[in-house]
């Protein structure tokens, strides 16, 4: 899932992941979550208009070239392409994969490299085979080395601005995530074109592994305990799991096989319907057994920092954030009533993995969504480099809460000029309590825009 959230600290988190042991005195800044491309300027949407118009009058290199300004992103430098004698050469970055492709009057073609091969196997040529059946626009082939591609060419008369988005989307999205499947899967295969990913340091990777460690672990030491009857209360595993797997994508932004067990465990639980409840909690929890055997080098090796051309989450406006909270969280009751806190925390921290993993949400919504995360998961962030802002003596520290809720109000409030958090609504008794009371005010803001014509 693809969101990017940005704050400022005196120091820590940065400095870790450099190496960096000196306190700088600029701030640093910190990201969480996936890429997502949904917040671009109106720049940026006056060049996909100049697209369209220059494709309905057949000036195709126009078209091309307002595309992939359209696309570029200056800050974080995803994409570079130069035009010489008629031809547009162009390059950019989807996680671990570099795309390349040439357009000229009379065609396009873009083209990433999977995997370098030692040997055609059966197994993966198979496999390839059939993913070719479920994309649109793009084919998996092997390219003049028999290295493993996947392409997309198209006549420049047929390449409009939305199905060249849209080709160039799914061929990146596909070669980032084939890359490390098909690696792990298959010996015969070997990294290519991944020069670009930035390393992260190993004590990170030590951090977030233990993080995952330990979350599942209790997971199964809950089922095994007894404390509580997963053949009576399905569902209540059902959310400790979902709320870990958004946790982990968010926090802790795995690669590879990781992030293919978060994307299972969600198809499971969203999309498979012809299992019930019980069958989805066994297959998953024994993933879940499965990943915690893994060597810990497999993990290290699904944790680096990359650059991203396209968000795979869908834009979508305050009104689903609402929509969701108000017909999930009346669920956590029960739980908490019954003393099954562990369960009734889950529901309002699956609803802010949920939806950080399924929506582009507007900037406010993203940030005091991140903030609760912050309170519920302190240790984590300690851990990582933060400092402890939001706990005092195993209490919730209501005023500095309340502090970061004003301040993104405030930050946002330009823009969205009616956003007026109650914070009376807010109990800060328990984490529980405190979690609902929070959701339950975000779903009631006021995220009307500024209206620019007045």
């Amino acid at each position: 899932m693809l969101y990017l959230i940005i704050f400022t600290l005196d120091m820590g988190i940065i400095d870790i992941l450099l190496g960096r042991n000196k306190v700088e005195s600029v701030s640093s800044q910190s990201v969480f979550g996936r890429y997502s491309d949904s917040q671009k300027s109106d720049a940026k949407y006056d060049r996909w208009d100049q697209a369209l118009k220059a494709y309905e009058e057949g000036l195709y290199l126009e078209n091309f070239t307002h595309l992939l300004e359209f696309l570029k992103d200056d800050e974080l430098q995803n994409l570079s392409y130069s035009e010489d004698h008629g031809v547009i050469s162009f390059q950019f970055y989807q996680g671990s994969k570099l795309i390349k492709g040439t357009a000229d009057r009379n065609k396009l073609r873009a083209e990433a490299k999977i995997a370098i091969t030692s040997d055609l196997e059966l197994g993966f040529t198979r496999t390839l085979i059939e993913q070719n059946f479920a994309l649109q626009y793009c084919r998996f082939a092997l390219c003049e080395e028999d290295d493993i591609c996947i392409i997309f060419d198209t006549y420049a008369v047929d390449a409009s601005p939305y199905k060249v988005y849209y080709a160039l989307k799914e061929l990146a999205a596909k070669a980032d995530k084939h890359d490390d499947i098909l690696l792990y899967e298959y010996k015969s295969l070997s990294k290519v074109g991944d020069l670009h990913i930035s390393k992260v340091p190993q004590k990170i990777k030590n951090i977030k592994y233990q993080f995952i460690h330990n979350r599942i672990s209790a997971i199964l030491d809950l089922i095994d305990s007894g404390n509580i009857n997963v053949q009576k209360y399905p569902a209540g595993l059902c959310y400790l799991i979902i709320d870990l797997a958004y946790k982990i994508d968010y926090l802790v932004k795995p690669e590879g096989y990781t992030l293919d067990l978060i994307e299972d465990i969600h198809q499971t639980y969203f999309q498979s319907k012809d299992q019930n409840i019980h069958a989805k909690n066994q297959k998953i929890t024994q993933r879940l057994k499965d990943w915690l055997d893994r060597p810990k080098a497999k993990f290290d090796s699904e944790i680096y920092e990359v650059i991203s051309t396209f968000g795979i989450t869908m834009p979508s406006g305050h009104d689903k954030l609402a929509e969701c909270i108000q017909s999930e969280l009346p669920n956590m009751d029960w739980y908490y009533d019954n003393k099954y806190d562990d369960v009734a925390l889950a529901i309002p921290s699956y609803l802010v993995g949920y939806l950080m993993f399924s929506y582009a949400l507007p900037d406010p919504d993203r940030d005091f969504l991140h903030l609760l995360y912050e309170v519920i998961e302190s240790d984590y962030f300690i851990a990582m480099g933060f400092p402890n802002k939001y706990w005092k003596k195993g209490h919730l520290n209501a005023s500095a809460i309340k502090k970061a809720i004003h301040k993104i109000a405030n930050l946002h409030e330009d823009k969205y000029p009616r956003i007026k958090p109650n914070l009376d609504d807010v109990d800060f008794g328990d984490l529980c309590v405190f979690s609902k009371t929070y959701m339950t005010m975000l779903s009631k803001l006021d995220m009307h825009k500024k209206d620019i014509r007045r």
